[in-house]
């Protein structure tokens, strides 16, 4: 189970037209005595790669071979096979189509028009855009971040895969937050096969944990988490097996009615200057918020404990110790609050019906920490622990954002703010009031001598907060789930335990 305790090759070039972020100051009371801090920018960053990255890159490959690789040989082994690429659109590095074999028929899809797209659409409705069964393989990298929601992806890959076909995924498990507000998730390595698994209509054939790297908080030199490995990126190699029904698994809600409208995807960030010209594309992306977790807090408690008879719930996850730099039994006898703590995986069951141990909109406060990052469908659990609170009351939530692989214990979700605006939602009748980031985190990959500083210079953070109010009653949506899908991945296996 996850805990925090207390690419592609990039030229200068290319590195240039990238947005770097602004500083991150070091947080209050990251750095220890003695220690070296992390430089942010690029004359001190040299000697600081040369003293922390290490010569070799670790990849995690459970069958011993690269899933890439499989997936790519197997295509070439097919007879013309019809191949969508998600994503296709040239950003940073471009895809060598020659891999697919020389019979091929591509299709590249983007959700904005660019090199390489033949067909401008949105991941989350690929049954609109495509005949069912169309296609033999589907691939996707680096673009499942980006999803706001994966489930209701892996839904339109299965309408749109034929029977037998394959399925190639590959996202970030720690990387820095970019291109915010449209960065979303970060996967853990049991994440995919979640929502690529056997209830969706798929078989797990492998998956992997690629190109190792070092977490470090800002300010310090001193490792985050060494106990747990971190890598830049996870993937999945998955077969369709059997089709699925729109009443076997449906999400009917459509982001675009759960987030601001300026956070829908964007009509063009190219990152590239002649992109940029010739698709008159703008940048319109915003630096991460980074917030006093401890202030947000109170300000919280604040807004919604007025009168002595104020109701507070904590619910957290039993490997969680504190919630804005106070210990979870403390802040519970501070605020004579209710707490109940949750085992992760094995609770999640529990979880998604919580509200028959506590009283369902009894709370004017209820507290969610590091609940959904240890569960398989942290969208099923959301609305339970929302409908806990009150219409006037509020719902204050913290998940994690970065961190490592552990062998043997479940690694899941990790949030970013706008994740946590999608699964604690404006159908669920919360309003947004405020959210960001906090402990912010700079990643030093292993061999970094063959990449450029974008990734140690540009932070992640340890966790994504958010605050809502319960302005009304939920909406009536239409969505369905297998109730089968209650399981645990065993992370070494991919074996599934009911």
């Amino acid at each position: 189970m996850c805990t925090n305790d207390s690419t592609d090759t990039m030229s200068d070039a290319t590195q240039t037209e990238l947005q770097v972020l602004p500083t991150i100051p070091a947080q209050k009371g990251e750095v220890t005595e003695g220690a070296t801090h992390v430089p942010q920018q690029a004359n001190d960053l040299a000697s600081f790669i040369q003293s922390t990255s290490r010569p070799e890159v670790i990849d995690l490959l459970p069958s011993g071979s690269s899933p890439e690789n499989v997936f790519f040989d197997r295509i070439r082994s097919q007879d013309s096979p019809k191949i969508l690429e998600i994503g296709s659109r040239r950003v940073v590095t471009s895809l060598d189509n020659s891999r697919f074999g020389p019979t091929a028929d591509y299709t590249g899809l983007d959700i904005m028009e660019g090199p390489n797209v033949d067909v401008v659409g949105d991941i989350h409705y690929l049954s609109e855009l495509f005949a069912p069964e169309s296609f033999d393989a589907v691939l996707s990298s680096a673009v499942f971040e980006h999803v706001a929601l994966p489930w209701k992806a892996a839904i339109e890959i299965n309408s749109i895969l034929k029977p037998g076909g394959l399925a190639y995924l590959a996202t970030h498990h720690s990387f820095p937050i970019h291109e915010l507000p449209w960065d979303f998730w970060r996967y853990g390595f049991d994440a995919f096969p979640t929502v690529f698994g056997p209830e969706l209509g798929f078989h797990l054939l492998d998956r992997s944990l690629r190109w190792s790297t070092r977490a470090f908080r800002v300010g310090s030199q001193t490792p985050f988490n060494p106990a747990s490995q971190h890598y830049l990126f996870t993937d999945v190699y998955v077969q369709k097996v059997h089709s699925i029904t729109h009443g076997e698994a449906q999400w009917d809600l459509d982001y675009r009615s759960l987030l601001p409208a300026r956070h829908f995807y964007p009509r063009g960030t190219y990152q590239l200057r002649d992109d940029q010209l010739a698709y008159r594309g703008e940048q319109d992306l915003v630096a991460p918020t980074v917030v006093d977790e401890r202030e947000m807090l109170e300000n919280f408690l604040d807004r919604h404990l007025i009168g002595a008879h104020s109701r507070v719930l904590i619910l957290y996850s039993e490997r969680s110790s504190s919630l804005g730099g106070t210990e979870i039994e403390s802040l519970r006898k501070r605020l004579g609050a209710e707490a109940i703590p949750f085992r992760g995986v094995f609770d999640q069951k529990r979880l998604i019906s919580v509200a028959s141990e506590v009283e369902e909109e009894g709370y004017n406060a209820v507290l969610a920490v590091d609940l959904l990052s240890h569960v398989e469908h942290p969208w099923l659990a959301a609305p339970s622990i929302a409908s806990l609170a009150k219409q006037g009351g509020g719902v204050f939530a913290r998940e994690m954002t970065t961190c490592g692989y552990r062998p043997g214990q479940p690694d899941l979700w990790r949030f970013t703010s706008e994740a946590l605006r999608i699964v604690y939602h404006a159908g669920l009748g919360l309003v947004h009031i405020d959210g960001g980031f906090s402990g912010a985190l700079s990643l030093v990959p292993d061999r970094i001598n063959d990449t450029d500083p974008y990734i140690p210079m540009n932070p992640t953070y340890e966790y994504a907060l958010a605050s809502f109010v319960k302005a009304s009653s939920p909406r009536e949506t239409a969505f369905t789930w297998p109730q089968k899908s209650f399981f645990v991945v065993d992370p070494l296996t991919g074996d599934l335990v009911t």
